[in-house]
């Protein structure tokens, strides 16, 4: 009789522990990716910074931790000359990093590509 309740409740005890599972199913079927962090609109105004040249990021106040993201269509009217004109009517990230300038224009405005988040152009600023 306590082989057999042993064997009852070790058998029970199995089935619960293989019910719950791990999750290892899913962990094996998602990608992870290690030392590089997905591209997200947290770490956005970061990934665009390290692009910019010296001389602008010396301008920049508070490196990207002070730089506001927008979503944006983009408009003819918005970028300087050298930028991309082939986003243009097409959604991208606009961010706006505040310089130390006392005068006008007191920020450098950039826009990325959702996706890849690479400079496209610069934005024109008041």
């Amino acid at each position: 009789m306590t082989k057999k309740l042993l064997s009852c409740i070790s058998f029970v005890l199995l089935m619960q522990l293989a019910g719950c599972g791990t999750g290892m199913d899913d962990i094996k079927n998602s990608s992870i990716n290690v030392g590089n962090p997905p591209l997200t609109h947290k770490n956005t105004p970061e990934i665009v910074w390290k692009q910019l040249s010296p001389n602008e990021k010396n301008r920049i106040v508070g490196k990207w931790t002070k730089a506001r993201i927008t979503k944006i269509t983009l408009q003819i009217n918005m970028i300087t000359s050298g930028s991309d004109k082939s986003y243009i009517g097409k959604e991208v990230y606009m961010i706006d990093f505040p310089t130390s300038n006392q005068s006008k224009p007191s920020n450098i405005i950039v826009f990325a590509d959702i996706d890849t988040l690479e400079i496209i152009g610069n934005g024109l600023v008041d």
